[in-house]
């Protein structure tokens, strides 16, 4: 934040609030039989076609009868075992019942014996009983009687036995089936789906980059009601993208964030305030406020090492606080910061103690694939590089050796120079240079104070490869309070996106300052309605909010290159988006050609991007303008600069960091506009 809130007392004590009931519930995987197709079958000695049972489950029929018709019970018998007792009535209702008696290990038994007349008589009445046009010998006595009911009852029983086992064992090789089936859609048991994605990750970039912010602080295009949704583990932001990486993807010229399909992923969240001034914030029920209905899917825990903070006396009661949150973010999906929030001063003056916060909070969540670590805040003071050993560079060296050798391969955030503005001098010194990897640099915003200048160093950076993170930011001026400027925090969020750029918005609290998310009477501490929000809350709503329908859109493989607020309070409000329409291209000397897009509109204005294209088979690298007529007023522009504005004429050129274009690629100057009747495309369009 900034030097004001050294100045904060502290008046909130630890984090309050009733956690919520839990947003999805993770069952532990359950425990399944291993099941093989080749699993060994029961050798029966009496001969017995078995066949699959019919996929409506009627009873199989045995011996002319069904299973179910046999009610009797009678006593079992063989010439190797006696003892077993089964009632036939309910081995026909549950025939697992006969297969499981017969599968277990057979326990002591006395051998019988009969005479061999006995025996061939007992056979043939066996036979007689199954074929029934082949009459036996009965015999009056009553012996002979019982025999043959005890040789057809073994005969129905194995029958009924068998095709219990079939049943088993055809349903155990569905199973394994379906879960073959699945384990070659990447599924496993007790591990949530992941959403089938069609878009590809230039899909997904080009989308991105057709993105125009034009969110209102005054009125939300959204509901805020208050309300939550309990989700599937799947459908969780984490559940969905899985562990991040920083990589390259193809249309961006600097590495950023990755989701473990290899997709370029943004993260959009919020800020808590001091974690020692505003910790009833980190509950579980306001992270998923903050998910559900503004749009967010991570939660920065500003952890101040002074200010009366985790070094100055209060470390036990923070350390709960990092706890709660960590948890409850966890628990809903959530992805999370854990930020050393130092403020305007030279990092290294408390290095042993912070390496010590670091080594034990890495080691701590090294399993926790949604923990990113941000090693400091806001350094001043002290360059980025000077080879001194004191400088910025060499303090988040040794944050991050100590990150990684407590086991933990989390990204890292690492703070630059002037409360995080200088984000051009890292490319000279790397992290990278000395092997590490998932490394991000840092960048701070306040749209009232940072415009065209710091967004020209944001350009240099991300020319030179720099993975930026913008961890904190507002809408009003670098001292969290002043007037909002909404015009620039929308160019702000533009190139975030063009850039796949993630964000984290400043501060969840009801302090008496503009960024502040919350009216200084609301003591609510979740479940928000749109009336508890300041304008920037609003802001960061609608933004988000349109954000997150935008990239669902793309994932799916449907963005249309505009996006819709969804109905609700404050829908209706006379926005709307266009499809994207050209004019004619203009061909200059130089083999550059322009055209114009109407991005979205609205009742007073539009969103206009001029892109120039180079047609030629070289580098352009000189100077360059276009002009047009355009019968509005242009309120605010990034990528360029106005030259002259006569009537309606423009004359515009980029900015020094956008002049130059290589061969097939194009440089964008896009402006907001402001006009009394329907937005119009600028006329008569040329570069030279």
């Amino acid at each position: 934040m900034d030097a004001d809130d050294t100045e904060q007392q502290t008046t909130h004590q630890g984090a309050s609030g009733d956690s919520a009931s839990d947003a999805c519930d993770i069952a532990p995987a359950p425990r399944t039989a291993d099941i093989h197709d080749d699993a060994p079958t029961v050798d029966f000695t009496v001969s017995q076609t078995r066949q699959l049972p019919p996929a409506d489950g009627s009873v199989a029929q045995v011996g002319g009868q069904s299973v179910s018709e046999q009610s009797d019970s009678i006593s079992l018998g063989s010439s190797t075992s006696t003892g077993n007792q089964l009632d036939r009535s309910d081995a026909a209702r549950d025939p697992s019942a006969a297969s499981q008696d017969v599968g277990r290990p057979e326990r002591t038994a006395d051998t019988a014996t009969t005479d061999d007349t006995t025996a061939q008589d007992t056979s043939h009445r066996a036979r007689g009983s199954k074929h029934r046009g082949t009459p036996g010998k009965p015999s009056n006595s009553k012996l002979a009687r019982r025999l043959i009911a005890v040789v057809a009852a073994i005969v129905i029983f194995l029958a009924g036995a068998g095709t219990a086992i079939a049943i088993t064992t055809y349903r155990q090789r569905q199973d394994t089936a379906r879960q073959t089936a699945h384990a070659s859609n990447g599924t496993t048991a007790g591990a949530p789906a992941k959403s089938s994605r069609t878009a590809s990750a230039a899909d997904y970039i080009k989308a991105m980059q057709s993105f125009t912010a034009d969110a209102d602080a005054d009125k939300l295009a959204y509901q805020v009601t208050g309300k939550t949704t309990n989700l599937a583990a799947s459908d969780t932001p984490y559940g969905k993208h899985g562990k991040l990486s920083v990589g390259t993807t193809d249309g961006l010229s600097a590495p950023t964030i990755l989701d473990e399909h290899g997709m370029p992923f943004q993260l959009r969240g919020a800020s808590t305030h001091g974690l020692q001034w505003f910790g009833q914030y980190v509950n579980k029920a306001a992270f998923q406020s903050l998910r559900d209905e503004w749009g967010l899917n991570m939660v920065r825990l500003a952890v101040y090492p002074r200010e009366g903070g985790y070094l100055q006396g209060l470390q036990a009661q923070m350390d709960k606080t990092i706890e709660q949150g960590v948890q409850a973010a966890t628990d809903l999906g959530m992805y999370v910061i854990i930020d050393w929030h130092v403020l305007n001063y030279n990092p290294n003056g408390d290095v042993a103690q912070a390496e010590s916060f670091f080594k034990s909070y890495a080691a701590k969540y090294k399993s926790y694939g949604n923990v990113i670590f941000e090693v400091c805040n806001e350094p001043t003071g002290t360059p980025w590089y000077d080879g001194s050993g004191n400088d910025i560079y060499s303090y988040c060296t040794r944050m991050a050796k100590a990150i990684r050798d407590a086991g933990s391969d989390a990204i890292i955030l690492c703070g630059t120079n002037t409360w995080s503005q200088d984000i051009d001098a890292v490319a000279g010194k790397p992290l990278s240079a000395d092997g590490f990897d998932n490394i991000m640099y840092v960048l701070h915003f306040y749209a009232a104070t940072h415009k065209d200048d710091l967004r020209a160093k944001l350009q240099i950076a991300l020319n030179a490869g720099t993975p930026v993170f913008v961890s904190e930011f507002g809408l009003c001026d670098a001292s969290g309070n002043g007037g909002i400027d909404q015009n620039s925090a929308n160019a702000w969020m533009t190139l975030l996106a063009h850039n796949n750029i993630s964000y984290a918005a400043w501060a969840l609290s009801n302090k008496a300052e503009t960024a502040a998310f919350f009216k200084p009477s609301v003591t609510a501490t979740s479940g928000w309605t749109g009336d508890d929000l300041t304008p920037s809350a609003i802001w960061l709503v609608n933004t988000s909010r349109k954000l997150t329908d935008f990239v669902d859109h793309a994932a799916s493989g449907t963005s249309s290159g505009s996006s819709k607020a969804s109905s609700g309070a404050g829908a209706g409000n006379g926005k709307k988006s266009s499809a994207s329409a050209s004019s004619s291209p203009s061909v200059a000397s130089g083999g550059l050609k322009a055209t114009a897009a109407i991005r979205n509109q609205w009742n007073s204005g539009a969103t206009y991007a001029i892109t120039v294209s180079n047609a030629s088979g070289s580098k352009h690298e000189g100077a360059w303008q276009v002009t047009f007529d355009l019968d509005a007023e242009i309120a605010d522009i990034w990528g360029g600069t106005i030259v002259s504005h006569e009537g309606a004429h423009y004359v515009v050129a980029p900015m020094d960091w956008n002049t130059a274009i290589e061969a097939g690629a194009s440089a964008e100057i896009g402006f907001n506009a402001s006009s009394t009747g329907q937005a119009s495309q600028p006329q008569h369009l040329s570069v030279q």
